[in-house]
């Protein structure tokens, strides 16, 4: 490679540079032989997704408010706070979702004409247009590709609904097992079309999903691309039943992949979605360097020492071994004199000092076999 070239500027078209958006640059990241994906962590405004670096806007009159959530803050919405943000799937016959959630109940009214309750519905997570009929009072979603929303139920339950859309425009409605609101619950949707499948895990375990209304899954999902996701739009059926919520979100993670993984799905609840997401977090923690020895049980330690970093042990053949502290904790901490006299009268001579340095044993006149 040549590196002595210049770059000389003045051939460059200034205009057409200053006129790239943010929203341009985030679709060139996820350009050719990458997936559509975003992970927004709700830490603090302005929302940025961490990956790609698209803004996330309130459309809303009401500011959300920055709570504790699962891993740092999270957003609390307000009844008049929507979100929205781009997000194109590039596969439309997949797609996961993930988000904590802690739900919100709202007690059912009575149905003047049946006297059987009713159930109000809250808006979740949606890419789709919404309109509403004025005639029947329903409020429907058009060019959609997914709604999510929430129905509240008897006893402080609710149930997840999610409407899928096929590029042919048919609807599928699916409904989940109920949970229980006023709980931080960690949400995980995940849609094959090819395979036709569609599960939903809750706090890492799946749950059923039943068809309410239409007849399949779609094989593909139909997608208008200048629709944004909203969170916190609008929920679908009629119009004096739908509620905007007050709910908590956070860590919103959304894939256009299959992902059913019981495994992966723990490591965003367990660890959080920003170690799942970073290779070079997610290999913190593994070891590449290691120690081996032709013949161990020749080895006698003169002395250990610790010096609240690293275990340094004094060897016969006049090295030193030094050690991680961690790693060693990880075998044995020793902790309470019940232990140390086990281990002074079952190993060391009558002669010996030993005593217990920050869970390390300090042992002098004397030598230890290992």
């Amino acid at each position: 490679m040549n590196t002595n070239v210049r770059i000389d500027s003045s051939g460059f078209n200034l205009t057409a540079v200053s006129s790239v958006t943010e929203e341009a640059i985030a679709k060139a990241v996820l350009s050719f032989g990458r997936r559509s994906k975003v992970f927004f962590k709700f830490e603090s405004f302005p929302l940025r997704d961490e990956l790609s670096s698209v803004t996330m806007q309130n459309v809303g009159s009401d500011t959300p408010l920055i709570v504790n959530g699962a891993y740092g803050n999270a957003f609390q919405l307000r009844p008049s706070t929507t979100l929205s943000f781009p997000f194109t799937l590039k596969d439309k016959k997949q797609l996961s979702i993930g988000f904590w959630w802690t739900p919100i109940n709202m007690k059912p009214g009575i149905n003047p004409n049946t006297g059987l309750n009713a159930y109000f519905r809250t808006p979740v997570i949606s890419k789709a247009s919404f309109a509403f009929d004025l005639g029947s009072g329903l409020v429907s979603a058009q060019s959609s590709t997914f709604v999510v929303y929430e129905e509240s139920r008897e006893d402080n339950q609710n149930v997840m609904h999610i409407l899928l859309e096929s590029v042919t425009g048919d609807q599928v409605v699916l409904e989940s097992e109920a949970y229980e609101a006023g709980l931080n619950h960690y949400f995980w949707f995940t849609f094959n079309g090819a395979a036709s499948q569609a599960k939903l895990f809750i706090d890492g375990k799946e749950v059923g999903l039943e068809i309410i209304e239409g007849t399949s899954l779609p094989l593909t999902l139909n997608q208008t691309n200048s629709t944004q996701v909203t969170i916190n739009n609008s929920a679908i059926g009629q119009n004096g039943l739908l509620r905007n919520t007050y709910a908590i979100i956070d860590e919103l993670y959304m894939e256009d992949r299959y992902i059913a993984d019981p495994f992966k799905i723990a490591r965003h609840i367990n660890f959080g979605s920003e170690y799942e997401l970073d290779a070079q977090l997610r290999n913190r923690d593994r070891v590449y360097t290691g120690f081996a020895f032709d013949d161990p049980t020749a080895i006698n330690i003169t002395a250990v020492y610790s010096n609240g970093t690293n275990i340094y042990a004094g060897r016969t053949d006049g090295r030193v071994f030094k050690g991680d502290r961690l790693l060693w904790r990880s075998r044995k901490d020793f902790a309470n004199r019940d232990e140390l006299n086990y281990v002074q009268a079952k190993f060391l001579s009558t002669e010996s000092s030993v005593s217990i340095d920050d869970g390390a044993l300090r042992v002098s006149k004397s030598n230890v076999r290992i």
